[in-house]
């Protein structure tokens, strides 16, 4: 009885030890460094009012930009485009222009297409306006992009429009450009928000600087925790199991008294064995 409880307290022990070691290892990679190379925001551009958005002089590798845009019920919006594209071998930068919900109803798309454009023009039908801008990795040549968007007044526009802008669920962060991101994906080293300000997904996200042999080498001390714990607890509960059924069994019970008996009359019997062959 007191070796079933000896090994219950080790088991036990064992098992909070390497569940402190599996957290301890599990915060370091979710600790992991992430860098927030964006921009993208939402704007509200009073009626008649213009705005240039831009991610910067010269753009950056990977940057991804999304920016809502809205004005008044009788106004829409016009952007004009002006793009110079990366020029190294391969481009696949572009730009994205939509509408509609979640900007779903695209106007024009430039994902196929790495071609300059001067003054390119583009209205929305309605009052609210969704770009969208992505660079590829190549930083060879970066090139530039600037939208100069205008609130134009229409009288004739459809005053009954829903905003396309909705409201985040859930299971969703909500991103001070107003884009809905899945809330797994936030501190995943991509900006999936499309922005750099305060509150985007990438935004709190430093940890560790660790390499990429590093995380490999975490990630393989965690699985091989994961492993050994479960081996531990597997053999605690199988010693439960058997414990249990031995508790519940009377002939088992009566046959380790026996047994114990028979043990207690050998050791007797080689005792007095000894002590005969002593006296001589």
């Amino acid at each position: 009885m007191v070796l079933f409880k000896n090994g219950y307290i080790f088991c036990i022990i064992l098992l909070l030890e390497m569940n402190m070691d599996f957290l301890f290892y599990l915060s370091v990679v979710m600790a992991l460094s992430s860098v927030c190379e964006a921009c993208g925001s939402y704007i509200e551009i009073a009626g008649g009012g213009s705005v240039t958005i831009s991610p910067g002089s010269q753009y950056k590798p990977n940057v991804n930009c999304i920016w809502w845009l809205e004005t008044d019920a009788k106004h829409f919006l016009s952007a004009a485009i002006n793009y110079t594209a990366d020029q190294a071998e391969g481009c696949r930068d572009y730009f994205i222009l939509s509408e509609g919900k979640d900007g779903a109803d695209v106007l024009d798309d430039w994902s196929q297409n790495c071609t300059d454009e001067t003054n390119y023009i583009r209205d929305a039908k309605a009052q609210w306006l969704r770009i969208q801008f992505k660079a590829d990795g190549n930083s060879t040549t970066a090139g530039t992009f600037t939208a100069e968007i205008s609130s134009i007044a229409n009288d004739s526009i459809d005053s009954t429009l829903i905003s396309p802008i909705r409201s985040c669920r859930s299971f969703e962060w909500k991103c001070p450009n107003k884009v809905c991101m899945t809330l797994s994906y936030r501190c995943d080293d991509y900006d999936d928000c499309g922005c750099d300000e305060d509150g985007c997904d990438e935004d709190g996200c430093s940890g560790l600087p660790l390499g990429k042999y590093t995380i490999m080498l975490v990630g393989g001390l965690v699985g091989l925790g994961v492993f050994v714990g479960f081996a531990i607890f597997s053999s605690c509960y199988e010693a439960y199991l058997r414990r249990k059924a031995f508790m519940a069994d009377p002939e088992a019970q009566a046959e380790l008294q026996r047994k114990k008996a028979e043990k207690k009359k050998r050791e007797a019997y080689k005792k007095a064995a000894k002590e005969r062959k002593a006296r001589g």
